[in-house]
């Protein structure tokens, strides 16, 4: 089971990727703002499952 330290670590860095990827939007720095999309993206995705994992009581994968 994913632990909540985990969880909550996951979606802080996920939080700050899309905040610089905002950032970077809004200084018209588009390239930056999609290489910081797709870690966003991927973090979110991980955020979510180990979120469904541990309502589940699946071990971490």
């Amino acid at each position: 089971m994913p632990t909540k330290g985990a969880i909550i670590g996951t979606a802080l860095i996920a939080l700050l990727c899309a905040v610089s990827a905002n950032a970077a939007a809004a200084r018209g720095e588009w390239g930056w703002a999609a290489i910081g999309v797709i870690p966003t993206i991927v973090l979110i995705h991980e955020t979510v499952r180990d979120l469904r994992d541990r309502r589940r009581g699946r071990p971490a994968r």
